[in-house]
């Protein structure tokens, strides 16, 4: 099969929380039982390595999304019987295989644990997270919910439009507003490139992301239990695993790719015979990774262990995947149901997906004394991002004294240029710094120095604005000098939607 061309689909770790007790599912919980049972999430969340000190919001990675259906010749249950009345493993596997191509829909629950080791013996951190979720395939559209004591969450994808909705304990999911947002597919080669930049070992970069063993082996469990789950090898965990650097659960090839995973099985273990009972034929394969993405990623990626349950019908019931590496581990658990039966998989309408969800439109409006300003000469192609005065409060960028906004712009290249401002009203600026801004500073404004959040504040109007920026003074100074009063309607319209701020 020539995957030279096929699109590589990164993805969301499922949220979850930390109480409660293992989510695998009882074997013999009827499919009925499953989908009337409400699913139950939980996950302990990895602390953010060690930074600058401020406290930043994460950047959304876009989720690329691609549902592939496998074309193989199919073979008929009759062909399962080998030598003593024994299925032939590679058969049954292979028949498998052509059930599942020839499939439109089915139904599934999946439960999980992993247990991760960050950091040496001294100031290191184990996790162990629990996940489950319940969910549907049809017709090249997927949908799951998970929930639990720490949120509930819903995914729908449909092609590479995914949409998302989430609320916290307690909360009526259903009265929340979808995200959305559509993706750019990678290619296979694109995909491997970007995992090797990412895999670099640079001794002289401080945040070098596999620069912790325990880490490189969370992302390595990740990358290759994604690889085992999907088809055309299971590349979208080279963007999804290291750069969604929480990912921990080894979930997400079954996510890119729901009816891929009896492809992988075949095309990357042998599988043997565990037995047969009331019609299952349950099979084992040891998996191992493609030498392409191995040596994308600059390392051993640890081998899974596979147990797939087939039923008499040639379709998949079950599947369980264990990989370790290191200290660290992760299993999951997947029940199948409902093969080919009718799925309506319902996609948000457009009054009610928010357009912009990176941020709260709403806080930015309820703003009372902040006069918003903006340059008007800011570099072609650099992405903008909005904070309002909640988050600006949760970041404390400003100490939290003030009503303020931070607006951001970023070059998107290997430099990483940016112009950063924060902005408050001057009559509050200067209550928490009586120090005069003094006339011709930085863009001929009045200015100060020795600002908390960058290099300097200057004053437009009534606007205190303080600038970080890693432009040198002259091309700082001519952003600096374009600033001007805008008000928030026009913020708001400027944000790209793709970002959703």
């Amino acid at each position: 099969m020539d995957v030279g061309d096929e699109p590589i689909v990164p993805t969301v770790p499922i949220v979850t929380s930390s109480d409660g007790d293992s989510g695998r599912s009882s074997a013999g919980e009827s499919a009925a039982q499953a989908e009337a049972t409400p699913p139950v999430s939980v996950v302990e969340l990895v602390p953010a390595g060690a930074g600058d000190g401020r406290v930043r919001r994460g950047r959304r990675v876009p989720l690329l999304v691609a549902l592939a259906v496998v074309t193989v010749g199919g073979l008929g249950a009759a062909a399962l019987l080998g030598a003593g009345d024994e299925p032939d493993p590679h058969e049954t596997l292979a028949a498998a295989q052509a059930a599942v191509e020839g499939s439109t829909s089915f139904r599934f629950t999946m439960s999980g644990e992993t247990a991760m080791r960050l950091g040496d013996d001294e100031n290191g951190t184990d996790t162990t997270t629990r996940f489950t979720g319940t969910g549907a395939w049809a017709d090249e559209r997927w949908q799951m919910r998970s929930g639990g004591g720490f949120a509930e969450m819903e995914i729908v994808v449909d092609g590479t439009t995914t949409y998302e909705r989430f609320t916290e304990p307690g909360g009526a999911l259903e009265d929340e507003v979808w995200q959305s947002w559509d993706t750019e597919l990678l290619s296979r080669d694109e995909a491997l490139s970007e995992l090797a930049s990412l895999s670099e070992d640079d001794e002289d970069d401080e945040a070098d992301i596999f620069g912790d063993a325990g880490f490189r082996d969370t992302m390595a469990i990740a990358l290759a239990g994604a690889t085992y789950l999907g088809s055309t090898d299971g590349l979208g965990a080279a963007v999804a695993g290291p750069l969604g650097a929480g990912t921990s659960t080894i979930d997400s090839g079954f996510m890119l790719d729901p009816s891929g995973f009896v492809e992988a099985v075949q095309r990357l273990g042998e599988p043997t015979l565990v037995g047969t009972d009331g019609g299952v034929t349950t099979l084992a394969i040891t998996l191992e990774a493609p030498a392409d993405l191995v040596e994308a990623f600059g390392g051993p990626l640890p081998a899974g262990e596979v147990e797939l349950d087939v039923g008499a019908d040639d379709l998949p019931t079950a599947l369980r995947l264990d990989v370790a590496a290191g200290e660290s581990s992760s299993s999951i658990e997947i029940e199948i149901s409902a093969w080919n039966e009718p799925v309506e998989i319902t996609i948000p309408a457009g009054d009610e997906v928010d357009a912009t969800p990176g941020f709260d439109e709403e806080s930015l409006r309820d703003l009372e004394e902040l006069v918003p300003v903006a340059p008007t000469d800011v570099p072609d192609g650099w992405t903008f991002t909005v904070f309002g005065p909640e988050e600006t409060a949760d970041m404390e960028v400003t100490g939290g004294d003030c009503e303020a906004i931070e607006l951001d712009w970023d070059a998107m290249t290997d430099e990483g240029d940016y112009f950063w401002v924060v902005e408050r009203p001057l009559d509050c600026a200067l209550a928490a710094d009586p120090r005069p801004f003094e006339p011709g500073g930085p863009g001929g404004l009045p200015s100060r120095s020795g600002a908390e959040f960058g290099e300097v504040e200057v004053q437009v109007g009534d606007t205190a604005v303080e600038v970080d920026s890693t432009l040198d003074a002259a091309e700082r100074d001519a952003i600096i000098a374009s600033l001007a009063a805008t008000d928030v309607e026009t913020l708001i319209s400027t944000i790209p939607p793709e970002l959703g701020g």
